[in-house]
This record gives C-alpha cells, sequence and structure tokens, in this order.
C-alpha cells in the first residue's frame, strides 16, 4: 500500500506542477538521447570505415617501396625506388600462400575525348588486379594477357571519368581518348566503388595493361609504385606476409641487422589504423554527451527546487 500511495503523490505533484514536469522530462529526454546519438555517429563512422577498407578487396596484401633518407630527412614510405619488376617476378615464384600477385604503376595524367578534358590518374596492372580488388567490369570486357604482351593501348575507365568526359547515356565502350596524348581505346567499364577509406573516388580512375602504362608513360621501365597481391585465405595472411618479407629481404641482399626498405600492409593494418581513431572519437563524443548530460541534470534540479 505505501508504494501505491508513493506513486499517487507523485502522479498528483507531476499534475499540478505541469511546466516543471515538462522541463524536467524535456532536459531527461534531451540529455538521454544526445548520448545515444554520439555513440550511434561514432559506430556509425566506424562501420562506414570498414565497408571502405573492404573495397580494397578480399585477403589484399600491399607492398610499397621504402622511405628515402636524404640530408638527415627521412621521406615518407613510397619515397623509395626499392621494388622492381624482378621483385614482383621473384615473389609470384617463391610465395605459395598467394593466390594473385600483380605489380602495379600509377600516374597522374590528363585525359581528352572531343572537346572534352579530364584530370585523372591511370593504374597500370595485369589482369589479377580485377580479382585481387573485386572489381567488376558491368559494361564491356577487361584486357587479356595477349593485351599484355603486346602492350596493347586499351583501358577500362571509371563512372566519374565517364561522367566527365562523354556525359549521361553514352556507351564509353568502342571509343576513344587520349591519355597524354596517347591514343587509347576504352574496352569497358568498371561498377561503382565509391570513396576509400582515404576520402579518394575510386571511380575517377583508368585501368590499362601493366606493360603499356610502364612501358609507354613511366620515365623509368623498371620501377614499381607498390605490388598487389592476395592470400589464398583470410587464415594465411601473417605466415603470407612472412613469406614476402623473406623473398624481399634475400633478393635486396639485406644484412640481419638491416630495416626493411620495403612496407608490407594489409587489410587488418588498416582497419587498426582506422579503428584507433574511430575509439578515439567515438570516446570524444561520449564525453560530449556525458558533460550535456551532466549539466542538463543539473539544470533540472534547480528547476524542481524552485
Amino acid at each position: 500500500m505505501k508504494i501505491l500511495k508513493l506513486f499517487v503523490i507523485a502522479f498528483r505533484s507531476l499534475n499540478k506542477n505541469k511546466l516543471r514536469s515538462f522541463l524536467t522530462m524535456l532536459g531527461i529526454i534531451i540529455g538521454v538521447a544526445s548520448v545515444i546519438a554520439m555513440l550511434a555517429i561514432g559506430q556509425g563512422s566506424k562501420k562506414n570505415i570498414e565497408a571502405s577498407i573492404s573495397s580494397l578487396g578480399v585477403n589484399t596484401i600491399m607492398i610499397m617501396p621504402g622511405a628515402i633518407t636524404s640530408g638527415g630527412i627521412r621521406l615518407s614510405s613510397g619515397s623509395a625506388n626499392s621494388l622492381k619488376n624482378e621483385d614482383e617476378e621473384a615473389v609470384a615464384q617463391r610465395c605459395d600462400l598467394l593466390e594473385y600477385i600483380t605489380p602495379l604503376v600509377y600516374k597522374g595524367v590528363q585525359v581528352v575525348a572531343g572537346n572534352e578534358n579530364w584530370s585523372t590518374i591511370i593504374y597500370g596492372a595485369k589482369e589479377s588486379y580485377f580479382d585481387i580488388r573485386s572489381i567488376t567490369v558491368s559494361v564491356g570486357t577487361k584486357y587479356t594477357e595477349e593485351d599484355e604482351h603486346t602492350a596493347a593501348k586499351v583501358c577500362i575507365i571509371g563512372h566519374t571519368v565517364d561522367s566527365n568526359l562523354f556525359g549521361p547515356n553514352v556507351n564509353p565502350v568502342g571509343l576513344n581518348l587520349r591519355i597524354n596524348s596517347i591514343p587509347f581505346r576504352i574496352i569497358g567499364m568498371f561498377d561503382r566503388k565509391g570513396q576509400n577509406a582515404f576520402g579518394q573516388d575510386q571511380d575517377d580512375a583508368i585501368i590499362a595493361p601493366f606493360a603499356t602504362v610502364q612501358k609507354r608513360m613511366m620515365s623509368s621501365s623498371d620501377n614499381l609504385n607498390s605490388i598487389y597481391c592476395s592470400a589464398k585465405s583470410a587464415d594465411l595472411i601473417d605466415d603470407a606476409v612472412d613469406e614476402i618479407g623473406k623473398v624481399l629481404r634475400e633478393r635486396h641482399k639485406l644484412a640481419p641487422s638491416d630495416d626493411d626498405d620495403f612496407t608490407v600492409r594489409t587489410e587488418e593494418d588498416i582497419a587498426n589504423i582506422f579503428g584507433t581513431v574511430t575509439k578515439v572519437m567515438t570516446l570524444l563524443l561520449a564525453s560530449v554527451a556525458s558533460i550535456s548530460l551532466v549539466v542538463g541534470g543539473i539544470g533540472i534540479m534547480n528547476i524542481m527546487l524552485v
């Protein structure tokens, strides 16, 4: 009975002071909602980053050149020319845990088609690049090993390049364009991939045979920007990384005390980096929301005291 009487008294008090009750409820609702919203934003950002990283491909391993040290100043990773064509060939022959592998070169280019032009990036890679990156060519076809051997001037474009050069409702397959004054024929267009974890538009790109881009457009004929690999399964990624490291250290004649002159990254490494950033951001948002809730609680107490 006492509990029932307490509920009755409380209800009468709330009904008697409607404005105070409304302000109290409003403060509680806003405070709790802000905490939930902030945590939801943090979790949503995490999911978005994970989805962007997954666009890199399945079981992907990226090998990049090391850094140059000049005059005591160490430049960023990838600034050295420590990866060669022979490195990719050695890794492909000696690393049994890899399913796909391709050398990769890329360069910023100016593309011209008719009266339109567009600045984008051209990637030179072997056919296995599409399997590694899970890229689907929805319109037209991919280039073949024969195109690779003959350094054929064919390419596959992304939707951003297509929309800026040819506009809507135009099938670009079979059309010609000029990349840095070199004529290319479009044989396909790949599906939309959107932005990656770094905010780069993955549809603003052109993919062409590796030999074509390296021989015709790069200043050096044997330097690589990176090597992309795909492990046979997710469980074998760490072992594949160790295998790659041993092969490259042996090829580059590095002593046991020498640092690697290359960098190997996996999806998990990138996910951990962004996961740490996301975790810090989520904690920061939760702290702000908690402070808002405390301040709101103090305001509610003042209203109730008045």
